[in-house]
């Protein structure tokens, strides 16, 4: 594989990079209360990036997965929450509706993500099963022309902000992996309820929420058979994007960290220049470990950097910057994100 990146390819990285160092770093921590971030993704929606995953006939662009990878390592570097977000509206969810649903969801639903004004979630853990698909407990029983879902799903990522919801449930209480297909809920339906929130520590809310005979057309349960692999094969692309994610946060916190030891002196000499600074900065590259991009890493069957792996990237950061367990501090939100 050729990991050259093309013109089309750094024009986006650019374009990308602009604006995220430009507008979200400085306001990154607007958001470690759990506030959606609505303006940074009407932003990127302006500039193309929701609509990274969506077809071209239904106005997105259409990208590969690398060029995706490539736009959430830029915007990982000064904004996690907004990553995340992006994530949503680049992953899986879009991916899943785009190959599963019917032309007139699609039509409905796809342009509105490209443009930033529907937010998508997938709904997958379960509160006694984690993610143990074989076991899942939400049902959705087929009656003639509707479904009807019952269940309980948890640490659901934009569930109040979400216009379309992808629950991945048991069909007809078809037991094991067998009996995994796939519906799509819109928060507006009767027995939804959004019952819990729960912050964590990278400023997300993740929530708990219910569906209590929710009734939904027949043509919303978009896989029916042999849904299991159909989300491993969904989520092959999620494996590659969540480490660019990763890698963001790493490079984001080592500039951060070389930033203030060239500027902070004490007793009249930059830390940066004292010896125990110098052997951590010649570290951390090491540290950060492996090729540069996260598809590199797959093709050369290497694992993916971890930005504090083992301590080791965290002591780094203790070191070069004593302030980063400040709670505003930009090297601090970096390690709660990756917690």
């Amino acid at each position: 594989m050729n990991f050259q990146l093309t013109e089309q390819q750094r024009r986006m990285v650019a374009a990308v990079r602009d604006l995220a160092q430009g507008e979200f770093k400085a306001n990154a921590q607007r958001y470690m209360d759990g506030t959606f971030p609505w303006e940074n993704m009407k932003r990127l929606a302006e500039i193309g990036v929701l609509g990274m995953s969506v077809p071209e006939e239904y106005g997105g662009l259409g990208l590969p997965v690398f060029d995706t990878a490539l736009v959430l390592e830029e915007i990982a570097k000064t904004c996690y929450v907004t990553a995340m977000a992006t994530l949503g509206e680049a992953g899986v969810q879009t991916r899943v509706i785009a190959t599963y649903a019917p032309d007139n969801i699609c039509e409905r639903i796809l342009p509105r993500v490209v443009s930033g004004d529907c937010i998508l979630a997938i709904c997958m853990t379960e509160p006694h099963a984690g993610t143990d698909v074989a076991n899942y407990r939400t049902n959705a029983v087929i009656r003639g022309e509707c479904v009807i879902l019952n269940g309980t799903k948890t640490l659901i990522s934009r569930a109040r902000e979400a216009g379309m919801f992808v629950i991945f449930t048991r069909i007809d209480g078809r037991p094991g992996r067998e009996g995994i297909g796939c519906v799509l809920l819109e928060p507006d339906t009767p027995g939804f309820e959004v019952t819990g929130t729960y912050h964590t520590m990278g400023g997300e809310n993740l929530h708990e929420i219910q569906f209590n005979n929710c009734e939904l057309p027949l043509e919303n349960l978009v896989i029916r058979d042999d849904g299991f692999r159909k989300l491993l094969n969904a989520f092959n692309t999620q494996r590659c994007l969540n480490p660019s994610i990763s890698l963001g946060l790493a490079e984001g916190a080592f500039e951060e960290a070389r930033k203030y030891v060239r500027d902070r002196t004490v007793f009249g000499k930059a830390i940066g220049d004292y010896q125990g600074a110098l052997e951590t900065r010649r570290d951390v590259p090491r540290d950060r470990g492996g090729p540069k991009h996260p598809l590199s890493c797959l093709h050369h069957r290497q694992s993916v950097p971890r930005p504090f792996h083992g301590g080791g990237g965290q002591d780094h950061v203790q070191r070069d910057v004593q302030s980063g367990h400040q709670r505003g501090d930009p090297i601090a939100r970096r390690i709660r994100f990756h917690r």
